[in-house]
């Protein structure tokens, strides 16, 4: 009988320890301090101020625009060296892996300057079609840049950083320029397949 008794003291401990642990947990405020996403979130999300340019092929592009959709935007300048040419590269084929959710996601490219747009173009023309590449007017391109700044000392266009954009026009993430594709592709798929937007 004695057996018994302490055979049941010893169960009800061991049932009621996590369910203390976690009053306690949520009682002093704990968070995990991990997240399992592999881009740095922008904390809060930043909204883009309104805009006015022209793409590469002479359209015009505004904010609303480029809204509704999930978009992926990198910063640079047109002569496109080697992280440049990188970007593009792993941007396409994060898009291109998405499948069916491929129509909810575009690509854009902030070109900062025009020196060597002719070779870029080139580029963009073979490799990568449906890229939306901006260009001009540079004041506005300057301006719409500075928004881009993570830190005040950013130099936005030589950082080689991919940027997220949810549909509402916030910026809410951003990828380090040495941050591989398949972790990007992580990253969007799951924001895809749990997001309602876009």
């Amino acid at each position: 009988m004695k057996k018994n008794k302490v055979t049941i003291i010893v169960l009800v401990v061991l049932f009621l320890t996590p369910l203390f642990y976690a009053i306690w947990l949520y009682n002093s405020d704990w968070r995990p301090v991990t997240t399992s996403n592999y881009g740095t979130l922008i904390t809060p999300a930043r909204p883009l101020s309104e805009f006015s340019l022209k793409t590469i092929s002479g359209s015009n592009l505004g904010l609303n625009d480029i809204k509704q959709k999930w978009a992926m935007i990198v910063v640079g300048p047109a002569n496109c060296q080697q992280a440049c040419k990188d970007n593009l590269y792993k941007m396409r084929q994060v898009h291109t892996l998405q499948a069916k959710h491929q129509p909810r996601l575009r690509r854009y490219m902030i070109v900062t300057d025009n020196d060597g747009l002719p070779v870029l173009k080139s580029l963009l023309v073979k490799e990568y079609p449906k890229m939306i590449v901006v260009n001009s007017p540079q004041k506005e391109i300057k301006k719409l840049v500075e928004q881009f700044k993570i830190d005040d000392n950013d130099v936005v266009a030589s950082l080689h950083r991919i940027y997220v954009m949810d549909p509402h026009g916030n910026l809410m993430m951003y990828y380090e320029k040495d941050t591989v594709g398949t972790d990007i592709y992580k990253d969007l798929k799951k924001l895809l397949r749990k997001s309602q937007i876009g």
